[in-house]
């Protein structure tokens, strides 16, 4: 039988907007209570205080946590004590950071296998929230989120991810959200949070004829910073200096998430809306963090996770690496040595004055936003929103060779059947509409560049007709 909260998503598109304002607001409500409603105020206090530790205090503490991880994880985790048992491993054996290769390496694939087996025995189920992920990577999973952890998140998050503004702000997002029925043409093409104060913009429908209408209504609003996928505000951003518009609102920051922000893309929105663009790295896992500070740089967060970087090229002098996280506070889903699948570029010489110690992060590679057009010339930047309702696949992909027409790439999981094809489908259509052609195809593996890059979204679309 569904949920209230079931039905009410299955009866929003077909409701008038102010009823969708309202389920909006419920929502912000639900998530706020979520976020904020136990020990977030202690994990900001910590993570502003932590900020400033020398570096031996800051290898203590991941090297106390890393152990405390650890035996939680073999007393509690029945994968990971499978796992060590396996390996003959006992917590013990693990001192703290040096010790870490000892440990298993945990991959999406044993995630999806095994996630909820990485569900701590013994933890609240009220406190605990099953949702998917993996839709800006276009490989979907399941991920765990404790209560505990959400409150440990927003507590870095307001210490150290959004510098110059406040949980008070009004602001706007671009996530992948399906705030507007994929069938809407006309504005408002964004809906409203009255309890948080947050604008939720569509990025479904952002097409030349469309995108006068969220300049104005951003514009008019106020609006103290925007958050969400690069992609998306850059593309508003390029209209506004393509056509000459004068943007006047006192924006003071975007900061990006979820995507990659590619070159080039920070000076468009910088000079578009005249504010700040902050950089950062995490992932729904929470496993790991890499973020912007005030000297400009991107820093390992050392205190919300030990991140190893596994060499595997060079870049023009850079070292190419691989992000491998692990947890050193979300104890009801502890991931240890996860390999995100992201990739970054760094100079080990490199060092910054305001962070002595640590990596300075150049790029971080992964999560890169192409886009398909729809033939109303809507612009799709991402699959959030698309791949992550999607059951039973290893890998989706969307690859566009003509305009007005998509395949779907999917690399299926031994369990995938003609109804998880029937439901893909379904997914497609609903966030896409009925006019965009769309061919599901089933292959052994994904498609990747040659430099063995995974791409979600592949256009070979001629410049001429796209």
């Amino acid at each position: 039988m569904p949920s209230l909260r079931q039905a009410a998503l299955a009866l929003y598109p077909r409701l008038p907007i102010a009823a969708q304002n309202a389920l909006c607001t419920l929502e912000g409500l639900r998530r706020r209570w979520w976020r904020y409603g136990g020990r977030q105020p202690e994990w900001e206090a910590f993570f502003r205080e932590a900020a400033s530790w020398p570096e031996d205090r800051l290898r203590a503490y991941q090297d106390e946590r890393l152990r405390a991880v650890v035996a939680h994880a073999a007393a509690r985790v029945p994968y990971y004590r499978a796992r060590f048992r396996e390996m003959g491993l006992e917590p013990g054996d693990i001192r703290g950071v040096e010790d870490i290769a000892r440990l298993p390496v945990l991959t999406r694939e044993d995630l999806r296998r095994h996630g909820r087996d990485l569900v701590a025995e013994g933890w609240p189920r009220g406190h605990l929230w099953f949702h998917p992920s993996g839709g800006s990577t276009g490989m979907p999973i399941t991920i765990v989120t404790s209560r505990e952890a959400m409150e440990m998140e927003y507590g870095f998050y307001w210490a150290r991810r959004r510098p110059g503004v406040t949980r008070r702000d009004p602001f706007a997002t671009f996530t992948a959200n399906p705030v507007v029925p994929a069938g809407q043409n006309r504005p408002p093409f964004w809906r409203d949070s009255w309890a948080t104060r947050q604008r939720l913009y569509s990025v479904f429908h952002l097409s030349e004829r469309n995108i006068p209408a969220y300049v104005e209504d951003l514009n008019d609003r106020p609006c103290a910073y925007f958050q969400g996928y690069p992609s998306a505000v850059v593309t508003i951003a390029q209209w506004i200096l393509r056509t000459g518009y004068r943007f006047t609102n006192p924006v003071r920051a975007f900061f990006s998430t979820s995507e990659v922000l590619q070159p080039g893309w920070r000076e468009d929105i910088e000079r578009a809306f005249h504010c700040r663009v902050w950089d950062q790295y995490g992932q729904g896992e929470a496993a790991g963090s890499v973020t912007q500070y005030d000297c400009g740089h991107l820093h390992v967060d050392g205190d919300y996770g030990v991140v190893e970087l596994w060499p595997v090229g060079e870049e023009d002098g850079l070292v190419r690496a691989e992000v491998v996280c692990t947890t050193l506070h979300n104890l009801a889903w502890p991931l240890i040595r996860y390999r995100v699948g992201d990739l970054v570029l760094y100079d080990p010489r490199e060092t910054c004055t305001a962070r002595p110690f640590g990596p300075v992060i150049r790029r971080i590679e992964g999560r890169t936003s192409q886009f398909f057009t729809l033939p109303d010339g809507r612009r799709i930047t991402s699959l959030m929103g698309l791949s992550i309702h999607c059951r039973n696949a290893r890998s989706i992909q969307v690859v566009q060779e003509r305009p007005g027409a998509i395949r779907v790439h999917v690399v299926p999981a031994p369990e995938f059947t003609d109804a998880d094809r029937d439901h893909l489908l379904g997914v497609f259509r609903g966030r896409l509409g009925d006019e965009v052609g769309i061919e599901v195809v089933l292959a052994d593996r994904p498609i990747l560049t040659p430099a063995g890059k995974f791409l979600a979204i592949i256009n070979r679309v001629p410049a001429s007709g796209s």
